[in-house]
């Protein structure tokens, strides 16, 4: 029995320890510019994220261990890989080689991730929503972005100058009060909580039919609905 309990406590780590195994296989792609490989492994590390703090809610056994684990796995998966995805896509998209101090500021990202999740661990007001952009998303929004113009024929020359503010302007959202809905659903689906549905099916569908240019849709969406469902609370 003790043993079981043992078991049954490391469970939500193990998929902690796979989303930070993932993540870490991701920044081996990105930095040879596999970007869609270094994507996928974005993408499997975010369901595993995802269900680390499931299984601990379900299994009753979530930990302050978990609970730091889980941020420190984040601060790689989806805090220093989509730093290494600007980076390395600033040189792809013809960014001048002789000069790499406009591309070091796509390592913002990783440092305000960090500054992010050690605040989100803290900050009890974020127990049913965000204040600021969630690492998962900005990370999937960074990678989603490298693919669609990686996929393209070619890259719009103005493409490296637009990569320093991106960066820039991405890690402040990060690290702002700025309310955004957390899809943590209470009871009955009814009054604003319909908006969360809304958002996820227009996401789904546009993933389904833009694929990668389905980015630029979900994240000022994500705004959008998050303005709308607290506009009164």
């Amino acid at each position: 029995m003790d043993m079981w309990k043992k078991i049954k406590n490391q469970i939500p780590n193990i998929f902690t320890s796979a989303n930070l195994f993932s993540g870490t296989v991701g920044i081996l792609f990105a930095v040879e510019n596999q970007f869609i490989p270094a994507f996928i492994c974005m993408l499997i590390s975010g369901v595993l994220d995802f269900f680390d703090g499931f299984v601990a809610r379900l299994l009753g056994v979530a930990s302050p261990i978990g609970k730091q684990l889980d941020s420190l796995a984040d601060v790689v998966t989806f805090g220093v890989l989509p730093g290494i995805f600007m980076y390395q896509f600033y040189f792809y998209s013809g960014g001048e080689t002789w000069s790499a101090w406009p591309a070091y500021t796509a390592f913002l990202i990783p440092v305000f991730s960090a500054y992010r999740l050690a605040v989100f661990n803290l900050d009890e007001t974020q127990s049913d929503r965000f204040r600021g952009l969630n690492t998962p998303t900005n990370a999937l929004f960074i990678a989603s972005m490298v693919c669609y113009f990686v996929n393209q024929q070619t890259i719009p020359a103005w493409m490296p100058y637009v990569i320093p503010p991106v960066s820039l302007v991405l890690s402040l959202l990060l690290v702002s009060r700025i309310s955004l809905i957390a899809f943590k659903f209470k009871g009955k689906l009814q009054g604003r909580e319909w908006l969360k549905i809304i958002f996820v099916i227009i996401s789904l569908l546009s993933v389904v039919f833009l694929n990668f240019a389905a980015a630029g849709i979900i994240l000022p969406l994500y705004f959008i609905i998050s303005f709308i469902y607290y506009r009164k609370a």
